[in-house]
């Protein structure tokens, strides 16, 4: 459930979050569509009455493995003690794979690349190593990467740790992520067989690809 009802004997603590905005902009839009509340006049903070001018990042009864979003005034958002809150406050659990698979959707539509964070993990996709870009003569996946990501071609292949030249443009899929991805890699790498899950190095940068940018037998791989 991503709604969770509080009570005052709750213990609540205030975590510093480096989980991204949604793509609506705001945690507490985030709270009230997830919800289905209106965003409460004061702070949830038990006793005070101040006005609910924020939203905080909390953990309940010491439980870090989930992380959740309750209306709060600014004071109270800054305080490291653990506190209670009034019972019934209504604490939304934090989605981070929807936020970001959204936010990553949002970018790829809006840009046709992504930078990804170094120890991002990618997968080769069978099949599309008989696959070549469309309506290119003697084209090659390395091309398509260059024109589409106004960068130069890494020396190094961009799996973590692989110090063997980048050889070739990877098709690659990422967890929660939607569409397929030409990233720089080896020979070794570039494995359409090998579905090994791979850690890449930072500053990564992978290139969306689409089915109509693809000739060959694989077109329903990059659906």
């Amino acid at each position: 459930m991503s709604l969770r009802k509080l009570r005052n004997t709750d213990r609540i603590q205030n975590i510093q979050s480096n989980t991204p905005k949604p793509v609506i902009g705001s945690w507490k839009k985030y709270w009230c569509d997830q919800s289905g509340e209106l965003w409460p006049e004061t702070c949830r903070f038990r006793g005070c009455g101040d006005n609910a001018d924020g939203s905080a990042h909390v953990i309940v009864n010491y439980d870090e493995d989930f992380e959740y979003i309750i209306p709060i005034c600014d004071d109270h958002r800054e305080i490291s003690e653990i506190f209670s809150v009034n019972s019934g406050t209504l604490a939304v659990r934090i989605d981070k794979e929807e936020i970001i698979t959204e936010l990553v959707e949002n970018l790829v539509e809006k840009y046709g690349k992504l930078h990804l964070k170094g120890g991002m993990r990618v997968q080769n996709i069978q099949g599309t190593n008989v696959c070549h870009p469309r309506g290119r003569k003697r084209g090659t996946w390395k091309k398509f990467w260059l024109r589409h990501s106004d960068s130069e071609w890494p020396s190094l292949c961009r799996v973590r740790h692989c110090m063997e030249q980048a050889e070739g443009g990877a098709h690659v899929r990422m967890k929660k992520k939607c569409g397929v991805f030409i990233v720089p890699m080896c020979g070794k790498h570039n494995n359409a067989q090998n579905q090994d899950w791979y850690s890449v190095e930072e500053h990564t940068i992978a290139v969306r690809v689409d089915e109509e940018d693809t000739s060959g037998p694989v077109g329903p791989c990059y659906l």
